[in-house]
């Protein structure tokens, strides 16, 4: 018996088989598990073909993850009717489905696809029509369409996907405690699309799930939650025969949601399983057909009357039995004209192929020339080869196999050279490239030459010639060559010295050796250019190449040996399209019989055929030597061959880190040492430390210990990572600071399970969780694993302090999106209720402010509330509380927001309850909440804040899109808050781009600090730009081929630096608008290279204030008018600086009343910002450019207007 997927109305069902009954018997099985009648049922492989009642399970569950059931019902009303749309077949296919995607005849009009119908119907005189072949570039764009690659990331709320995937934004953790855990999927890339995802519980969460055909992705999506149960998510992917054939249906959207989606299938196992009280997630996903295509939007259709738009399905799935079969009907229609296609097409490269194959195994006939033999064998230092075999220290397994080892060192290091351009023949100097022509001396023609490269130098420009030699024999005298002239030459010495050797063809434009060793009873790779011996997958995994054909010839046989080479052969048979490959076996198979062996001889070949075609079969494992790039060749000629290394290697997974777990009673004993012994620091503020208390008048050391032993009795059920928020801060660290004032309570909050909330003051005034998750991560300043509590509607965190009449309560808060909540309350949620033991109670609510309101009920009961500036989701803040004699006092990050006069009513103790009144669209994490017995100042509760608050993210941005999310800005003076300017910069130049640095000045010391040097030679000519006050780095281009070659700087005054050469093409990194440069990452290898550039807004200046001012009090349309007007003014003194009609302005002319005049008394201030003195003459006000004022500053402003428009 064995289990299938049936896919029926947007579900899925486990259905149990034997694989031995027909499919009849399965439909009995699904009309009894769905009600779906015998009758009706229309059952489809994930290929979309129908099975047939006789079929049996066997026959098609090897190609196929899952079955598609649908009801065969007559059509509805409004729907499609072949039998109403009689002349569907002529008619545009949006006819039969108006927005799902269908495989049918494709045509593309002026590159938009369309059906036949249109293509002969509607296109237009004039419009390039041309059929859409299945051929690889197709296929390409067919993978760009669908999911290809799935990975979990785990980490913060906004931890970054891996470089090139999408993160879906719900937590899979969502309501349950523990980190947050996010579903990323690629489109596009080097793998074959996904064709089925399953979602698989288990009851060991350590242990990965094995399914047959799946692949699993090693992230338990449960990872640090309560469940005992492991989630898994699982795929399989379109097979290779059924993604060339573009035949089957594959995965095109995805989505986690605690509901059906309209369309998607949804997969029945809950990614919160095992979390009780968690809200239940399910994974659901959009299937559609390879191929498939809705007709485009080519202009007038003449057929748009008729078609149905009032039917918005998307998915393939959703299809009716009707559409089903006409789907069908053009699939098929499709495919003849394909196959016909294809039919053509091997009609004329089969031929060629087979006459390759001839010829190259005939040209290996010359290796086994003893002339040539004996020439080769005089040039070999055969005995310094068997000495330095018996002299190394780790040999191959056999002397014979050691030898061969010895032998590709020397040719490599000692014999042979590589070309990759000639010196000039007259000068010496460099050449270049000039033309390619056949040979014509009588050396050339006796050498075999093909071709002959003419180089030209730089210097003389006199011509040299490098005839590309095909003679063994004359290698033997050249020494010198590529690949191809290595691999002709180092196949005969191996012939010389008695090896049975193969010449090794790539299609993909590489040769090497292959050499049988009777040890091993295999053949081994040798590649005398790249010193490689048995290193087979170096030109998929380390090179990144693209691998299709590979044929290795000898004396005696022709072997296509493809599959040695790579360890995804599917994708690799996508990409051979010269032959059938059946045709292509039973040709190689002919050529061979062509040779003639004695008996004996064949018994051996055909006992070595059928051990390599097990060796070739087998699964792959990468070793070390194959995952570096090409070493053979210059630098830019292996860059422009895309064979410097892999890109799939050297693309970074995703950002996720999930710290090591604790252990508990590890902690307990440190938390034990530390109360009875004390830590390093004499002058420890931590209560749990003996430090704390062995100053104090009275201490009494037998007390505390007793006092100790019972606080850890208290303790025992307490995590590892809530034990570890007692520990001793360190000095200057925000616990260390909370820790130093008179407290009433402080709840760090990392907990990592249990309902108490542990009270780090050692007052035990414990908090009580009811319900909320914890371990959300919120980044702290200095601290890498803190977590915080998430308020979900439902849960809450309690506790009380005793009251007085000043007091702060303060907490770290984030807030978070809420995807799962489309019907999110946007009015004011209430977060904190403050409750004195009389019923007076105060109410902090939030939307997108703050409010704070004095109420007997809920806050929309009350009067108008105070509150505060817009505080924005995804950012940590500092909140707090302060009672004083003035009243009730609200601060963020340290500064007063607003304040309400009503002080809360005398109480002995005061109730603190954190709890959402509703469904909002933000949820909060709240962390260190604490409750201190005075009202903290504005400069303490800064302090508190500098040392919370991380500090603000610089973007990233490359030439090229996204950046990899694990390069981060390591230069701690660039950091937004950090009190350096970015002052100056340097840049190195030679023939290229050489290098660069910064460096930084500290606002009040002075004292100037360089940056990391990104260079590779400091030895070439430096260049650099000194920053003036309010000068920012704004522009980032440059130019790059294979490797950087310019870089050029442009400030906000206009001015640039740059350095290196003219090649290449040119790029520009965007840097976000407003924006100012704060630091540079470079990869540095032979050249500079991958520039990724650090950014973050730039300081308002003074024209920047006035705006934002006058913004408030006129509106964006007024001010947006007036700033184009004073751009416009401002640039005809920039451009002309000495012509002075353009520096004074009439404040009287009809152009100035209309478009600045309306800002009213911000016209003055702005003006004068902007250089500009108001003088009058007579009873004319005008604006004068003040004298001395730099056209640089001026450009500063006209970039920081520029931000406003």
């Amino acid at each position: 018996m064995e289990s299938i997927t049936v896919v029926h109305e947007g579900r899925e069902y486990e259905v149990e088989v034997d694989v031995e009954e027909p499919a009849a018997v399965l439909a009995f099985q699904l009309f009894s598990l769905l009600g779906v009648d015998v009758e009706e049922q229309l059952l489809l492989t994930s290929s979309g073909r129908r099975v047939d009642p006789d079929e049996t399970f066997a026959t098609f569950a090897a190609s196929t993850p899952w079955l598609l059931l649908l009801r065969s019902l007559p059509p509805e009303a409004g729907t499609f009717n072949p039998f109403v749309d009689s002349d569907w077949q002529t008619s545009c296919t949006r006819l039969v489905a108006s927005h799902i995607p269908l495989v049918q005849p494709a045509y593309t009009a002026s590159g938009i696809p369309v059906c036949h119908s249109c293509a002969t119907t509607c296109c237009s005189q004039g419009v390039l029509v041309q059929p859409v072949a299945n051929n690889v570039e197709v296929r390409q764009r067919v993978q760009n369409q669908f999911i290809c690659d799935l990975d979990v990331i785990v980490g913060a709320a906004d931890v970054s996907p891996p470089v090139g995937y999408t993160k879906l934004n719900v937590d899979l953790n969502y309501s349950a405690s523990g980190p947050f855990v996010f579903l990323c999927y690629k489109t596009g890339g080097p793998s074959r699309p996904i064709a089925h995802i399953k979602v698989v519980h288990t009851p060991d969460p350590e242990t990965l799930p094995q399914l047959k055909g799946y692949t699993t992705l090693p992230v338990n999506c449960n990872i640090g939650t309560k469940s005992t149960t492991g989630v898994f998510i699982c795929y399989s992917r379109v097979p290779a025969t059924v993604f060339q054939n573009l035949s089957g249906l594959a995965i095109q959207a995805l989505n986690v949601s605690s509901e059906s989606i309209e369309g998607a299938v949804q997969s029945p196992l809950d990614l919160n399983a095992g979390n009780a009280g968690a809200t239940p997630l399910f994974l659901s996903y959009t299937l559609n057909p390879l191929g498939g295509f809705v007709c485009g939007q080519h202009g007038m259709c003449l057929f748009e009357p008729r078609i149905r738009h009032e039917n918005r399905k998307t998915s393939w799935l959703q299809l009716s039995s009707a559409q089903v079969t006409a789907a069908q009907h053009l699939d098929a229609t499709q495919r003849r004209v394909w196959h016909e296609a294809a039919i053509k097409h091997f009609q004329i490269e089969e031929p060629r192929l087979k006459e390759m194959l001839t010829g190259q195994l005939q040209n290996t006939m010359k290796y086994e020339r003893k002339d040539y033999q004996e020439k080769a064998l005089a040039t070999i230092p055969l005995t310094m080869l068997h000495e330095r075999a018996r002299s190394n220290p780790t040999p191959q397994p056999t002397f014979e196999d050691e030898v061969l080892r010895q032998l590709i060192r020397w040719f490599k290091h000692e014999f042979f050279s590589w070309m990759n351009s000639p010196a000039c023949r007259v000068c010496d100097q460099a050449t270049q490239s000039f033309r390619q022509e056949g040979p014509s001396t009588p050396e050339e023609v006796a050498g075999g030459a093909g071709r002959v490269e003419v180089y030209q130098c730089v210097q003389c420009r006199a011509l040299t010639r490098f005839p590309r030699y095909n003679d063994p024999t004359k290698l033997l005298e050249t020494r010198t060559g590529r690949c191809g002239e290595w691999a002709n030459c180092f196949t005969l010495c191996c012939r010389a010295l008695g090896y049975e050797a193969r010449y090794v063809h790539d299609f993909t434009d590489h040769v090497w050796t292959e050499v049988y060793s009777p040890h091993h009873e295999r053949w081994l790779h040798c590649d005398p250019c790249e010193d490689q011996m048995d290193c087979p997958l170096t030109y998929e995994v380390g090179w990144g190449k693209k691998l299709t054909y590979i044929f290795a010839t000898s004396c005696e046989e022709l072997v296509d040996v493809a599959r040695r080479y790579t360890r995804d052969f599917d994708s690799l048979l996508d990409r051979r399209t010269l032959a059938r490959e059946d045709w292509l076996q039973r040709t190689i198979r002919e050529i061979n019989m062509t040779k003639v062996h004695s008996p004996a001889r064949q018994e051996v070949l055909r006992a070595r055929a059928i051990r390599e075609e097990r060796e070739l079969a087998a699964v792959k494992t990468v070793k070390a030597h194959e995952t570096v790039g090409r070493i053979s060749g210059s630098q830019e000629w292996r860059d422009s061959r895309d064979e410097s290394g892999s890109q799939e290697a050297q693309e970074s997974g995703p950002v996720s880190f999930v710290p090591t777990k604790l252990d508990a009673k590890e902690q307990i004993q440190k938390l034990l040492v530390g109360m009875l012994r004390g830590c390093t620091n004499a002058s420890c503020v931590n209560p749990f430390c003996l430090h704390a208390h062995d100053t104090k008048p009275g201490f009494d050391p037998t007390a505390h210990s007793v006092r100790s032993l019972e606080a850890i009795a208290s303790l025992q059920s307490a995590s590892a990572e809530g034990l570890r928020s007692l520990l001793c801060p360190s000095e200057g660290s925000y616990r260390f600071h909370v820790l130093s004032l008179p407290l009433g309570f402080y709840w760090p909050l990392q907990d990592h399970s249990g309902d108490l909330v542990l009270d780090a003051s050692g007052l035990g005034h414990h908090g009580t969780n009811d319900r909320c998750p914890l371990q959300k991560s919120l980044q702290l300043r200095h601290e890498q694993f803190a977590t915080g509590l998430q308020l979900l509607p439902g849960t809450s965190l309690k506790g009380s302090a005793p009251s007085s009449a000043n007091w702060t309560l303060m907490w770290l808060i984030r807030w978070t999106s809420n995807p799962l909540q489309k019907d999110a309350s946007h009015a004011p949620t209430s977060l904190l209720k403050l409750q004195t033991t009389e019923g007076s109670s105060w109410y902090l609510s939030y939307s997108s402010k703050l409010e704070l309101q004095s109420s007997s009920g809920p806050p929309s009961s009350s009067g108008p509330p105070s509150s505060t500036a817009q505080l924005a989701p995804d950012t940590t803040y500092h909140l707090a509380l302060a009672s004083t004699s003035a009243g009730i006092v609200v601060f963020v990050n340290g500064i007063e927001s607003f304040r309400s006069p009503t002080q809360l009513a005398s109480s002995s103790f005061i109730d603190i309850t954190f709890q959402l009144n509703c469904q909002p669209s933000l949820i909060p994490i709240v962390s260190h909440v604490a409750w201190s017995t005075q009202a903290l100042t504005t400069s303490l509760l800064q302090t508190l804040v500098r040392t919370s608050i991380p500090s603000p993210k610089l973007v990233k941005s490359g030439p090229s899109g996204p950046v990899d999310p694990s390069i981060e800005c390591l230069q701690a003076e660039a950091a937004v808050d950090s009190d350096f300017d970015l002052t100056a910069v340097h840049l190195w130049e030679g023939d290229f781009f050489d290098g660069l640095q910064c460096e930084y000045k500290n606002r009040e010391t002075k004292i100037t600090v360089p940056g990391r040097s990104w260079t590779v030679s400091k030895s070439s000519t430096k260049r650099s730009l000194t920053l003036l006050d309010g000068e920012y780095i704004i522009q980032v281009r440059g130019r790059s081929g294979a490797w950087m070659d310019q870089l050029v700087l442009t400030t906000n005054f206009g001015r640039t630096l740059s350095a290196g050469g003219n090649g290449g093409d040119p790029f520009e990194i965007a840097v976000p608008k407003g924006h100012m440069v704060r630091a540079f990452h470079f990869a540095l290898g032979d050249h500079v290279e991958h520039p990724v550039v650090f950014t973050c807004p730039a300081p308002k200046g003074p024209v920047g204030k006035v705006l934002e001012s006058a913004v408030t009090t006129h509106g964006k349309t007024i001010v947006a008018q007036a700033v184009s007007a004073v751009v416009r003014y401002l640039t005809n003194v920039a451009n002309e600086p000495t012509n002075t009609k353009f520096h004074t302005i009439k404040c009287s002319n009809n152009f100035f009343e209309k478009n600045v005049a309306p800002l009213g008394e911000a016209v003055e201030p702005l003006f004068a910002a902007c250089g500009f003195d108001r003088v009058v003459e007579g009873s004319n006000p005008l604006l004068v450019f003040r004298a001395g004022t730099s056209v640089h500053v001026l450009r500063g402003v006209l970039w920081e207007l520029g931000n406003h428009i």
